[in-house]
């Protein structure tokens, strides 16, 4: 069924095409049929009758090329007195001689040698000695940035730390089970336990 229909959608554009290309035909024949009418086109010979003379049909020969950019050249109304320019020949080149003899090897790079080879070999420099460093100055935000760091960090560290949930949890043995059975979920999988 859906065939059918799909034929006959595509029978009605193609009608529907057909009858606008008619139409436009029409129309340009009764255009034309007006300018004559009026004058100006010569109706001696109307353009849908026009004949194509046979030389038209014919493509070119494959002749000279320097007679087929002339006949170019008058078809697109250019001087004649600018000739095209010459095919430019490419020049065959030869790739270089390969060497009578082959290069000279590179020596590889030093292998990575960690500090406790060198020091056993006793290529590792002396430890540069510490020497006391200066404090920069710092400016006065930065100190009361430094003093309020420091008070802080004393004030976490005199604060007693409350134990998680969890711990309390676990501290009542009724709560083992639970806390097997959250394991087991939120644990790693049993095939990547080792």
């Amino acid at each position: 069924m859906e065939q059918v229909i799909l034929l006959l959608v595509i029978g009605l554009i193609s009608l529907v095409n057909w009858m606008i290309q008619k139409s436009a035909e029409a129309r340009k024949k009764r255009q034309m049929q007006e300018r004559i009418d009026r004058g100006e086109v010569e109706s001696s010979q109307p353009m849908a009758a026009r004949r194509y003379d046979r030389s038209d049909e014919e493509p070119e020969a494959e002749g000279d090329p320097a007679e087929n950019m002339r006949r170019l050249m008058e078809a697109l109304g250019l001087p004649l007195e600018d000739a095209p320019p010459q095919p430019v020949q490419r020049q065959q080149t030869t790739p270089p001689p390969l060497p009578t003899q082959p290069r000279e090897m590179m020596q590889p790079p030093p292998l990575v040698r960690t500090v406790r080879e060198m020091e056993e070999r006793g290529e590792m420099p002396p430890p540069v000695a510490a020497t006391p460093a200066q404090r920069p100055k710092l400016h006065d935000w930065q100190r009361k940035a430094a003093k309020a760091l420091e008070a802080s960090a004393a004030a976490e560290a005199s604060r007693t730390v409350k134990p998680s949930r969890a711990r309390q949890m676990l501290r009542q043995p009724e709560s083992l089970r639970d806390a097997v059975i959250l394991t087991e979920i939120l644990g790693r999988p049993k095939g990547f336990q080792e």
